[in-house]
This record gives structure tokens, C-alpha cells and sequence, in this order.
């Protein structure tokens, strides 16, 4: 038996995390530990709902996000230690380390934010999902497809640990690669200077302007995907290179369709959202991408099942996020693995199974890149 085979059903005859960390928030009020990216956005969707922490902790950042002060860890008043609720909202660090950060000053009920929104806002927010009614056989057939790649087992194996039993197991050995997400992931090509980049979901233009380094700028074509008003805006200003910018959704069909606006990194389609936008599929675009990056808040499955004739006729490399929805566990990379001669890859670029992306690289590609000596 394989060792990944061994830990498989560790995870799955393991008990989920005690005390359940969906139980009850404290009657007393909660606070939010982070004041960085995170923090922001938490504060953006607990404004939505009006109910707001009784104060943010941060160890670095002062001030105050939407009228609640932000203090340093020092200044915790000792009797909300043991009364209050305190959420992280840090994914860039180890959450155990995180969690023992805030036990030595004395906090009882440490959870993660995404244990919050899925407590609260699970429909605006989907980040703090919990795989149900998954089958080990589906488990079994993906790390067989990641199985030519060590470092890909390893990260499954932990985002499992996190999506089935919210428990945050780290391999020493294989660890999470923070600041080496999309194009500076180790299994990426090296890139040419005719690549055509379709961005989906590009936020304010980080990814392209990695896309750009990269290439040295030197490369066919840009499609930039971004309907968030605010995002559009930001990304129009901070890009003016051969890109065409569209303020549509990617989708699986050509539609009308309600959008979640305004939530910077988290707006996404959704059935409560609050107006309409025209969605596109990217088959429909007409389009011979080399390169397709997916980070559509959850959309990421049906975006694919939108392209299955792009991908098959031009063969591009795919980076698609899996933290999204439980379609990151199973049918993201099942379906993936249905396009001749692609080699998959997964990795975690932050902690408690965020920032989990597939990398699919048509394997006349990664033959080129392991040619080169990029893998070690």
C-alpha cells in the first residue's frame, strides 16, 4: 500500500475537529485577529450583515476599518480572554502556530474566519466550505492523477485534512509555497514570447503583471475578465499594455446573470446578488489561448465546462483555483483529466486550504520545462 493510501484513510477514519468549530460564537461578542487583506474583507461582509466584532487585534496595523479599533495583542482586556470569540483572519501563516500565538495570551475560543462565514454567510461567502458526501474511491482516482508528483500528494493529502476534518496537518517536507502561486508555481513552463494569456477573474491585475515579468512583455495578447465595478476600475488604471479588458463574467453559457458586487477579491455570481451582468463562455469567444488562468470565486467548474472546445484544440496551460467550492476536491480535476497528454498538478500557496490551485501543463510543454532543468 502506498503511504499517500495510508494517509488517506487516516483522514477519513479521523473524528472532525473538536469542539466543532461551526458550534455556537459566544453570546458576549467576537473579535477578529488580522487587520490585514483578510481582515478587510471580513470586515466588508460582517457590515453587510450588521454584525460587527467588538474589536479587530492586530499585531502591526493601527487605526480603525469601518469605525471598530484595531489594538495590539498586549491590550486584549483579560476578562474577553475566556468570554469572547476570536476569529484569525490569516491565511498566510500556519494556523496552529496562529492558534498558539492567541492560547499563550490567554484566548479560550480561537477559531478560523471561515469558520465564521460559513457560520453566517456561507451563500455570500463560500471560502469556509466543509466536503460532504464525498466518496473515497473519487479521492482515490485524484491522487492517482497527482501521483507523478510528490509535492502534489502532499498538498492534496493536507487540503483533505482541512476540507474533511478541519484540521490543519502541514508536511514538513512539502511545504506550502507562499509567493509562488500562478506564474512563478515550480511546475509552470518557461514561457515564450508568442503566448496568448486569458485571465479570468482578474481582480486589479496582479496575475497579468506577473504574466508580463515573465515574458518581458513580449507576448501575443492579453483577454482580461473583471466585473466588479471597483476591481474594473482599479485594473483599467494599472494596466495600458495590449490587453483587451472585458466587464463581463465567465460562464458555461452566454447569459444574464445576478452578480455579488463591491466585495473587492470575493464579488463572484451569485442568485443573491445585487444587479445583473452578461456572462460569456470562453468557447464562445472564438479564442486560441496559450495560457488560461480561473479565479472565479467558486465558478471555476462551469467556466471549464464553457471551454472544453478552446482547450482542446489550442492545448493551453491551466491554473484554476480549487478553494472555492467542493468542486476543487473532485470534479475540477476529473475534469481536467479528460484532455489527452496533460500532466496535473496541486498546490497550496497559503494555509487552511486556501489558495489551492491545479495546474494542468500539456506534457509537450513540460517535457520543454523539465529539458531546461526548472524541476529539480
Amino acid at each position: 500500500m502506498q503511504k499517500w493510501q495510508l494517509e488517506l484513510n487516516k483522514i477519513l477514519n479521523s473524528n472532525f475537529l473538536e469542539p466543532n468549530p461551526l458550534r455556537q460564537i459566544s453570546l458576549n461578542g467576537f473579535v477578529l485577529y488580522g487587520a490585514g487583506a483578510m481582515g478587510k474583507m471580513a470586515m466588508d461582509f460582517l457590515e453587510c450583515i450588521n454584525k460587527l466584532p467588538l474589536y479587530i487585534v492586530d499585531q502591526q496595523i493601527t487605526g480603525y476599518i469601518k469605525g471598530i479599533k484595531i489594538i495590539k495583542p498586549q491590550e486584549i482586556p483579560n476578562k474577553d480572554k475566556t468570554i469572547l470569540t476570536f476569529f484569525v483572519c490569516i491565511a498566510t501563516l500556519p494556523l496552529n502556530y496562529l492558534y498558539k500565538q492567541l492560547n499563550r495570551l490567554g484566548c479560550v475560543d480561537v477559531r478560523h474566519f471561515y469558520d465564521l462565514s460559513e457560520h453566517l454567510f456561507p451563500q455570500m461567502m463560500s471560502n469556509g466550505w466543509i466536503a460532504k458526501d464525498i466518496q473515497k474511491n473519487e479521492l482515490t482516482y485524484i491522487l492517482y492523477l497527482l501521483e507523478h508528483d510528490n509535492y502534489s500528494v502532499a498538498h492534496y493529502l493536507q487540503f483533505l485534512w482541512w476540507r474533511l476534518k478541519r484540521k490543519e496537518k502541514i508536511d514538513i517536507n512539502y511545504p506550502v509555497l507562499s509567493n509562488k502561486k500562478f506564474f512563478n508555481a515550480p511546475c509552470l513552463p518557461i514561457l515564450e514570447n508568442n503566448e496568448k494569456f486569458l485571465d479570468g477573474g482578474a481582480h486589479h491585475g496582479k496575475t497579468i503583471l506577473s504574466f508580463l515579468e515573465k515574458t518581458d512583455f513580449k507576448y501575443d495578447m492579453i483577454w482580461a475578465f473583471e466585473p466588479d465595478t471597483n476591481n474594473l476600475k482599479i485594473l483599467r488604471e494599472s494596466i495600458n499594455n495590449n490587453i483587451e479588458v472585458y466587464d463581463k463574467a465567465l460562464w458555461y453559457t452566454c447569459d444574464r446573470l445576478c452578480f455579488q458586487d463591491n466585495f473587492c477579491y470575493a464579488s463572484k455570481l451569485s442568485e443573491d446578488g445585487n444587479f445583473e451582468i452578461n456572462s460569456v463562455s470562453i468557447d464562445s469567444l472564438q479564442i486560441n489561448p496559450t495560457v488560461i488562468k480561473l479565479h472565479v470565486e467558486g465558478s471555476e467548474y462551469e467556466v471549464l465546462i464553457g471551454a472544453y472546445e478552446t482547450i482542446k484544440r489550442s492545448r493551453p496551460i491551466i491554473m484554476v483555483l480549487a478553494d472555492h467550492s467542493q468542486d476543487g476536491m473532485f470534479n475540477i480535476p476529473h475534469y481536467l483529466a479528460q484532455f489527452e497528454s496533460y500532466n496535473i498538478y496541486f498546490y497550496l500557496h497559503d494555509f487552511c486550504g486556501n489558495s489551492a490551485v491545479y495546474y494542468a501543463i500539456p506534457k509537450e510543454r513540460d517535457k520543454i520545462k523539465k529539458a531546461k532543468g526548472v524541476l529539480k
